[in-house]
């Protein structure tokens, strides 16, 4: 959703986002690392050409995702498989 209305994104590798997020609309950190986080925070917080190239990465990145119509299209297609395979 951030990177849908091109805020810059900090997060870990921990998750999903950070193995899917494009590196030019955000910083991933280890996930426990504090000091990095607080320096990619600090960095997306203070300093505006950085800002600035994240939203730009941002909303080129947005256009190659899908909307939540084609997302929940995708996802019904999906639970409707799983159900009529039996195995649920």
């Amino acid at each position: 959703e951030a990177v849908a209305r091109q805020v810059p994104v900090v997060t870990t590798f921990s998750g999903a986002v950070g193995e899917w997020m494009p590196r030019e609309a955000g910083v991933v950190v280890e996930s426990d690392d504090v000091a990095a986080m607080a320096a990619a925070l600090k960095g997306v917080i203070v300093d505006a050409g950085a800002r600035a190239r994240l939203r730009a990465g941002a909303a080129a990145a947005r256009a190659g995702l899908a909307t939540w119509a084609e997302t929940a299209g995708k996802v019904d297609a999906g639970l409707r498989g799983v159900r009529a395979s039996g195995s649920v």
